[in-house]
């Protein structure tokens, strides 16, 4: 009896003692989306063994003993020695006290720019254990992360001597393998016409007179197709052409030209001080500003009126004023001449008019222009005595002629 207590007491303390089977206090078992669902759903739980993972998705994993969690883990591992540590929250640990929890869940965020930024294989490990001593992992294995490139910036195609230059900038990925560069000529389908290993590629073969346009593609390592994953293309860069040396301006250059006829635009006068536009020298009074002239001003760098096409063309040049002075001084002479003739009356009329020649009447021409500019305007040739003489000597005619000096001669005295 008492050898049969004994038997019992060390079987129960060896059942105790014997660690537990697999499965049977601690399991660990990822959610995974139902079969058929869709792709947005299934990016909410872990993905499949052997799935390509592309974009954001979730790890959940669930933990459970039937005493009580003492931790639990959940990690994403890369399977590829060049493939650098992962940044980010790549693991999560949880521990626990005695008779805390019996189950859990974990839920790891995969954002596969910050947790994977590289492409390749990588496995999601699971571990839980548990207070009894029991623990349990669950790995997925051959995860393809394989997330494309993003699209190329700051695409720039020029003309350099006789090449075409594409240049970009670099991509932000860390396993960029290259470039792809598209081209088009005279607006074609683009084609491919070579890789780049950095951000420049040279186009030499290209004709001249030919539009061309370019387009960039970045290329990713991948693990599902061996040339790489690659990104949407550019936009199309604007055209350019390569031309003859001497045939013509380059894309870009302006040929200023002056029209021949310039249209009636209204002027639009920018407030500021106008200069005066001066004498032009060679050309007629009257005669209007020429169009290429208008033109020219127009154009100047320096010009203070914006196309005052209107008021430049109506100018033009008018005589100065020293004309129409002596022109109103002939006038002024004409009219005294007549209001004299009207005072004086017809009787003496006569002594406006010059002698019929040198003696007649006794009074030389000179006498009678002096005479009659006297009379005229009052203009003293003479001395006032003189003239009170002339005057004199007018009225009296030729009796009034004063007698020539007498000398004697044999003592008679001779005119």
């Amino acid at each position: 009896m008492r050898r049969f207590a004994v038997i019992v007491i060390a079987s129960a303390l060896a059942l105790l003692a014997a660690p537990a089977g697999a499965g049977m206090d601690v399991t660990v078992a990822p959610r995974h989306a139902a079969d058929g669902a869709s792709d947005a759903e299934a990016r909410l739980w872990t993905p499949r063994p052997s799935s390509i993972v592309t974009a954001n998705w979730n790890v959940t994993v669930d933990g459970q003993a039937s005493s009580s969690l003492k931790e639990f883990r959940v990690s994403v591992v890369s399977d590829e020695q060049q493939i650098p540590p992962l940044a980010g929250t790549a693991s999560v640990v949880k521990t626990y006290s005695l008779n805390t929890k019996t189950a859990d869940t974990i839920q790891i965020p995969w954002d596969s720019t910050v947790l994977t930024p590289y492409n390749g294989n990588y496995r999601i490990v699971s571990f839980a254990s548990s207070h009894a001593t029991n623990s349990e992992t669950n790995t997925i294995l051959g995860l393809k992360v394989n997330n494309p490139p993003a699209t190329p910036s700051g695409v720039r195609a020029v003309i350099e001597e006789d090449d075409s230059v594409i240049t970009w900038k670099a991509n932000p990925e860390p396993d960029i393998t290259g470039y792809v560069v598209y081209r088009s000529a005279d607006d074609a389908a683009f084609k491919q016409i070579g890789l780049a290993g950095s951000t420049r590629y040279k186009d030499a073969d290209i004709s001249k007179g030919v539009s061309l346009r370019y387009q960039v593609a970045a290329v990713r390592r991948s693990v599902v197709s061996p040339g790489g994953v690659t990104s949407p293309a550019t936009k199309p860069t604007p055209p350019i052409a390569k031309l003859d040396p001497g045939g013509g301006a380059q894309p870009g250059e302006i040929q200023a030209q002056v029209p021949e006829t310039l249209p009636e635009l209204p002027p639009t006068i920018i407030k500021a001080p106008q200069r005066d536009l001066g004498f032009a020298p060679g050309l007629p009074f009257g005669q209007p500003i020429p169009a290429r002239a208008i033109a020219a001003a127009a154009q100047a760098e320096d010009q203070l009126i914006s196309t005052p096409t209107l008021a430049i063309r109506n100018t033009v040049y008018k005589p100065p004023f020293i004309a129409a002075a002596l022109l109103m001084l002939v006038i002024s002479l004409h009219l005294l001449r007549v209001g004299r003739l009207l005072w004086v009356g017809p009787g003496e009329a006569a002594a406006f008019h010059p002698p019929a020649g040198p003696r007649a009447g006794g009074r030389s021409p000179l006498v009678w222009v002096r005479s009659l500019t006297t009379n005229l305007i009052g203009f003293p040739w003479k001395s006032n005595s003189s003239r009170n003489l002339l005057s004199k000597n007018r009225s009296q005619g030729t009796a009034g002629r004063p007698v020539a000096n007498k000398t004697k001669v044999g003592g008679a005295t001779e005119a």
